[in-house]
């Protein structure tokens, strides 16, 4: 009877058996159903609980051990008739499942019984997935919760142990079960475990971390950070603990997502099919070992369309979300990191590497980044080394990229792509995904259309291209058309002779290319010559370029995108990469060719030509435009290079340098201006040395933003000494700009002021005006490091004056903001608010983050100053958030030192000294030494307030020696009595700068920590 009993419940009632199923559930109040019918008439408690506990014990069990179990209290006798009564009453409410013997009890064999709990239990063991998720699904609340029989202790036991045993169960499973579905993105699951495992043990910090970054992945901000704040209040009232630092930095994690753009997944329509590939390559990319992948096929396959739809489907499993970039009209390594950088609205502060910035940026963000196309950028041993950089430094990051040549990138999966799968078998052979496609892209040219009579024709099309994609929906209006058929039916003959002509083997590409040509040949004259002159643009054009350039008519490009020749996503026409190189080769052997790319160079240089008086609306409008249509510009000015027109080519170089300067694409730009070098090879000398000189003097200027700055210098100064000898005064006032701006970050204050000087002195009035006004920003920069406030306000004045007559916004901006400075340094703090609220507000029109985080900084100084401590918090606090959106970290750091003063004079200690912390360990990242002794200039009068004297006079004394604090800090060392001590060492060794970071840390640790202790019993004035 044990073996049959236990059988019985091991498995589920088959749908005839459930109406005559007793149903029990253990988990939460326990409730009895007969079939549907719900069994609620039971005697006592105890004898509810008499059954339940035989319900559990599938062996007989002993009459004395049962009277023993629910009544300890009452002599042999009397508890011999409770018993005899419990099970009466049991038999009348549940009918014939007792078998009851004089000496034992138990239940009945061949009663169709199903109980939760065991049933939970039995599913546990499983090595089936579904099982135990099954068996968590049983688990609502602890076995038998609220149910309780006072007055029999040994029972209590039993269900006491019970209920911990399945309690630890669940716990431990679901604990499992989050931990995987973390590790595979699965943010449902994680959701749904989270949350049950949370209700059984709600001070399981590991699961609140779970169920917050799960909120996040699925784009939910505000649950996750709800569950942050749940989290927090949680272990402060059930344990009087903080949040862990792991907690602390997922919520900052959460909180960087408002620094990225909005990542959207592309707009699809056409897909179809794939969903082997799908489900396989996702698998494949959500497993934590897989950090790289790459898909890889011939060109038309539908690599990009995969990756497209991939995209769409993991755009809610990663915390920060899945980033596209098409690298197709990309010509170096390097311009990924840029075009990556732009993508993420990663700015690159001046004199830093961009490939460092943006492997910081990303250092904590958990993403997937698309790199769609790189085949031509692979390095000779196809690979491109950055990558294994990145994924280094970037452990949250992953990289799924298409290519149609395998990269052999360290550890990275490779996927083949295969065409669409063309059926063997007669069995719905039209269901498969390349006839599904090719019936599916007929239908949308002709809803009518009846594939019965054409299934043969229909397989032997998609058999013949390979399943190739492309090729299919260029062939389905070649179906509707009398002579279009006739194509495809020869198709096969067609390709066979030509690969036996060629001696090739494999049919995609030539087949695609026949078909290419058929359907050209097919197309009306208008439509057919807008197919060949598409192969102008970079893979992409509005349809008024297309008017405007190509005079093409709107019937034209409906004809193409009827043949599925061009794409149109609502904006662009745009074209395959494989049938935009079958075009241009056809386009280089026309007559008017070059005539064409006249035609092409003429519509887009005029996005970069000069633009006098525009508003800040009109400039914002302007570089949105050009960011736009910059692939189209960099093919303009590829030719514009070629004609070798001086006038011109210095004309359009001011616009895109200004373009790339103002936009922070530096790198970029430098790499634009790197390339055009290589296009003035075709240019007759001495012409060329002349373009090759102006193309590099640009070069070093928009390099010397970066990392590289002797490099820039030697460039500029190559540059210089070039132009002196030709007598171009304009480009040699520029090169003087550039060079007296790397002089001055060099920390050279006198050769920076004899070179911007001479600039001034060498641009023309009526020309170059944004180079004539940085040799005023620039100069006046030179004074007020070296401490000549009145000569620095004298020649930004005269600049602000000419950016006004000029009508130039962001210098104005930067001039009002440096004038309000120089009018701090003077104490003239009346004179300095208004320069540097004009400055905010300009700033904030033309959402100039630089100048905006810049303004609001000098304007909270003033506020400190004056001990206006609540205005001061608001402006710094504004500083500090302008400064985070372009990554600026010094900026950061002089706004956090405001905070840090106002906290404390509020008597916001707690937050004083948390701040304090968190300033330093972005301190430890700022290799500019000017602000990390300012900041550090401000610790040392915190310091002297908290009445840290020893620690605040050995910190002055430190700065003190250093060359690279300037002028004004140490007026504030002078202010706090510090003896000066002259500079002694060239500059601080990074060892001496990181032991002071180090020391500051560990104090403000100690004072916190104090503080916590006193809170009780001390007032918090104590700690002054």
């Amino acid at each position: 009877m044990r073996e049959e009993r236990t059988s019985l419940q091991k498995k589920e009632p088959s749908p005839s058996e459930i109406s005559h199923t007793l149903f029990v559930r253990c988990f939460g109040w326990p409730t009895l159903h007969l079939g549907e019918q719900p069994l609620e008439d039971f005697a006592s408690t105890k004898a509810l609980g008499l059954f339940l506990y035989l319900a559990h014990h599938p062996t007989p069990q002993s009459r004395q051990k049962l009277m023993a179990l629910f009544w300890p209290e009452s002599d042999e006798k009397k508890a011999q008739s409770s018993l005899r009564s419990a099970l009466y009453s049991l038999t009348q409410t549940l009918g014939d499942y007792l078998d009851t013997q004089r000496k034992t009890v138990s239940i009945l064999a061949q009663s169709p019984l199903w109980v939760d709990s065991i049933a939970f239990q039995k599913k546990l063991t499983s090595q089936d997935p579904t099982e135990k998720e099954e068996a968590l699904g049983l688990f609502q609340d602890h076995f038998l919760a609220g149910f309780h029989l006072k007055d029999a202790p040994l029972f209590e036991e039993w269900l006491q142990q019970k209920r911990t045993q399945l309690s630890q169960q669940a716990i431990e499973t679901l604990t499992t079960q989050l931990e995987e579905s973390t590790q595979l993105h699965d943010v449902e699951k994680s959701i749904r475990w989270g949350h049950q495992l949370l209700k059984l043990d709600p001070w399981n910090e590991e699961a609140h971390h779970h169920l917050i970054l799960a909120y996040a992945r699925k784009g939910e901000d505000h649950r996750a950070l709800q569950c942050y704040s749940t989290l927090r209040s949680t272990l402060q009232e059930g344990l009087g603990l903080e949040p862990s630092e792991e907690a602390n930095t997922l919520r900052e994690r959460i909180l960087q997502k408002r620094r990225l753009p909005l990542s959207k997944p592309p707009k699809t329509t056409d897909f179809v099919g794939r969903e082997t590939e799908l489900q396989q390559i996702e698998q494949q990319l959500l497993q934590p070992s897989t950090r790289s992948l790459a898909i890889v096929g011939m060109g038309g396959i539908g690599k990009t369309s995969l990756a497209q739809e991939l995209h769409k489907r993991l755009q809610g499993r990663f915390l920060h979300g899945v980033y596209g970039l098409s690298m197709a009209t990309l010509r170096h390594q390097d311009q990924m990191l840029s075009t990556l950088a732009h993508t993420l609205r990663c700015p690159i502060p001046r004199g830093k590497n961009i490939k460092d910035e943006l492997f910081d940026f990303l250092q904590e963000c958990e993403m997937l980044l698309i790199f769609d196309n790189i085949e031509h950028l692979l390095d000779e041993q196809h690979t491109i080394p950055w990558f294994a950089q990145l994924l280094e430094h970037a452990p949250h990051c992953k990289l799924l990229m298409t290519s149609r040549v395998a990269p052999a990138l360290p550890s990275t999966k490779l996927y083949p792509l295969q065409g669409l799968h063309v059926p063997t078998s007669t069995k719905d052979p039209l269901q498969a995904d390349a006839p599904a496609l090719l019936l599916r892209t007929v239908r949308t040219l002709n809803a009518h259309y009846q594939p019965a009579q054409d299934q043969e024709l229909l397989l032997q099309i998609c058999e013949t291209l390979g399943g190739l994609p492309l090729g299919i929906k260029m062939a389905a209006p070649l179906l509707l058309d009398p002579k279009g058929r006739k194509i495809l039916e020869d198709l096969p003959q067609r390709v066979h002779q030509l690969q036996a002509g060629q001696h090739l083997q494999g049919n995609k590409h030539t087949s695609l290319t026949e078909i290419f040509h058929q359907a050209q040949e097919l197309l009306p004259a208008e439509a057919r010559q807008l197919l060949e002159e598409f192969g102008l643009f970079a893979e992409s054009a509005t349809p008024e370029a297309c008017t405007s350039i190509l005079q093409s008519q709107t019937s034209a490009a409906s004809t193409l995108l009827h043949h599925s020749l061009l794409s149109f996503d609502g904006q662009r026409y745009r074209m395959h990469r494989v049938l935009h190189r079958l075009a241009q080769s056809k386009l280089l052997h026309a007559p008017t060719y070059q005539e064409k790319r006249q035609r092409h160079a003429a519509y887009y240089l005029r996005y970069i030509e000069p633009l006098e008086g525009a508003s800040a609306d009109k400039e914002k409008e302007r570089e949105a435009q050009i960011a736009q249509e910059l692939d189209n510009i960099r093919v303009a000015w590829g030719f514009l290079l070629e004609q070798g027109n001086e006038e011109d080519i210095k004309l359009y170089l001011s616009e895109l340098y200004a373009f790339f300067s103002h936009t922070g694409r530096y790198h970029e730009g430098y790499l634009w201006l790197q390339e055009g070098l290589e296009d003035l090879k075709e240019v007759a000398a001495p012409q060329q040395e002349r373009l090759h000189t102006m193309l590099s003097l640009y070069a070093a200027g928009l390099r010397s933003y970066t990392d590289e700055v002797e490099a820039s210098y030697q460039a500029a100064q190559a540059c210089l000494e070039q132009l002196d000898q030709e007598a171009q005064p304009a480009l040699a006032a520029f090169a003087c700009n550039i060079l007296g701006m790397l002089e001055i970050y060099r920390g050279r204050y006198t050769e920076a002021q004899s070179l911007l000087h001479r600039a001034l002195q060498l641009f023309p009035q009526e020309t170059e005006p944004r180079q004539r006004i940085r040799a005023f920003v620039n100069l006046g920069s030179v004074y007020t490091r070296s401490g000549d406030f009145e000569q620095g306000k004298a020649i930004l004045k005269q600049g602000l004056q000419f950016s006004e007559e000029a009508g130039l916004l962001h210098a104005q901006a930067h001039l009002l903001n440096n004038i309000g400075v120089l009018c701090i340094f003077e104490k003239d703090y009346t004179q300095a608010q208004p320069y540097l609220q004009q400055c905010a507000a300009l700033s904030q029109k033309l959402a100039y983050a630089p100048t905006c985080a810049a303004a609001f900084e000098n304007l909270s100084e003033i506020a400190l100053i004056q001990e206006q401590y609540l205005q001061c918090l608001e402006w710094a606090k504004q500083s500090k958030r302008w400064a985070e959106e372009t990554q600026d970290r010094s900026a950061t750091l002089r706004a956090w030192a405001n905070i840090i003063h106002c906290d404390h004079h509020l008597g916001e200690h707690a937050a004083c000294l948390q701040h304090c912390k968190e300033a330093l360990q972005l301190a430890y990242k700022v290799e500019k030494r000017p602000p990390l002794m300012g900041f550090l200039t401000s610790l040392t009068k915190l310091l002297f307030l908290l009445d840290q004297m020893e620690i605040a006079l050995e910190l002055g004394a430190f700065l003190y020696s250093q060359p690279a604090t300037e002028q004004q800090h140490r007026a504030m060392l002078a202010e706090l009595s510090i003896p000066h001590q002259e500079a002694t060492q060239k500059n601080a060794p990074t060892a001496q700068l990181e032991g002071w970071l180090s020391r500051l840390t560990t104090l403000f640790q100690s004072i916190e920590e104090e503080l916590m202790q006193t809170q009780v019993t001390a007032p918090l004035d104590s700690l002054q």
